[in-house]
This record gives C-alpha cells, sequence and structure tokens, in this order.
C-alpha cells in the first residue's frame, strides 16, 4: 500500500517540482530582469520629470526675462540717445545757440575745454559767457538741464548789469556747461 500511495502521489510531487522550477526560472530569467527594468525606468522618469520642472520654469520665466530685457534695451536706447558715443561738438554749439536764443540770452563765448575720461563716460566741459536779464539767464539754465542729451551746467558765477537803452541785460553769467560722452569698450 505505501507503494501505491508513493506511486500516486508521484505525478503531484512531479507537478509540483516542475511548478517550482519554472517558478524559480521565471523569477530568475524573467521577472528579476523586468523588475530590474522598471526601476532604472522609473529612475529615467524622475529625472526626465526634473528636467522637464525646470525647463517649465524656464518657460515659466521666458516672458518676465524678455520683458525685462526688452525694458533694459529700452532704458540702454534711452541713455544712448541722452550720452552719445562722440563729443558732437558742433551739434552741442548749435543746441547751446538754439536755447540762447530762446531764452532771449547773448551768447558771447562758447570755449571747449579739455575733456575729462572717468570710466565708463568721458566729461566735455564748456566755458560760456552769456547776458540777459535775470530772468532770461535762469530760464536758459532750467532749458539746458531739461535737454535731451545730458548736459549739466555748474560754476555759474552771476553778475549785475546796469541796462541801458542800448543794451537792456540786468546780468551776465559766466558758468561752465559738461556734455557727458558715453566711451564704448
Amino acid at each position: 500500500m505505501k507503494v501505491d500511495i508513493l506511486q500516486a502521489l508521484k505525478p503531484i510531487f512531479l507537478s509540483l517540482i516542475l511548478i517550482c522550477v519554472v517558478t524559480y526560472g521565471f523569477s530568475t530569467y524573467m521577472y528579476k530582469p523586468m523588475r530590474e527594468k522598471g526601476m532604472e525606468l522609473d529612475r529615467k522618469i524622475v529625472e526626465k520629470q526634473r528636467e522637464l520642472d525646470e525647463t517649465q520654469k524656464i518657460v515659466d520665466n521666458l516672458d518676465i526675462k524678455r520683458a525685462e530685457f526688452e525694458k533694459v534695451k529700452k532704458e540702454l536706447e534711452f541713455v544712448i540717445k541722452r550720452l552719445p558715443s562722440k563729443q558732437e561738438m558742433p551739434q552741442l554749439l548749435k543746441t547751446i545757440t538754439k536755447l540762447a536764443l530762446k531764452s532771449n540770452i547773448e551768447l558771447i563765448s562758447f570755449k571747449p575745454q579739455l575733456s575729462v575720461r572717468k570710466e565708463v563716460y568721458e566729461e566735455v566741459p564748456v566755458s560760456l559767457h552769456i547776458k540777459g536779464t535775470y530772468h532770461s539767464v535762469g530760464f536758459f539754465l532750467t532749458q539746458v538741464g531739461n535737454l535731451e542729451r545730458i548736459i549739466t551746467p555748474s560754476n555759474v558765477k552771476m553778475n549785475s548789469l546796469i541796462p541801458s537803452a542800448k543794451d537792456p541785460s540786468t546780468a551776465s553769467a559766466d558758468l561752465t556747461i559738461t556734455a557727458f560722452v558715453y566711451k564704448e569698450h
């Protein structure tokens, strides 16, 4: 009887051994490599997601950066317009002459001085001697300060004049106007 039971259990044992061998082979040669490949793909997905997030941040900031760039570009254009790259002395003389006429000022002298180099710009001083009424001299100085090009009046020395029928001027002034020139590197 023991032999019959063993004979009857033999196919079951063989089936169990076959199932164990197939399960071991499947887990060793198929499931484990697939699992490792899946883990590697998960790591790549996480890495690519991080790259995508960083790229998305850049894209989100791109419009802001473009707007900032345009703003800086406009500011630079404005500064370059106000700060030319050349001395342009003839143009400066024309501008000052026009302002003098507009202000009812007599421009007696216009003497360019030696320029002073700074790190990013150059100062171009010009000595002026003008005369007119007190208010016209003040108006002239205001107009110089309001020019599109950066020009600053300094060292203003005013003198009183006695007006006459021939010359209604009540004030004269010696001053320095300084024009600024952008130095390109």
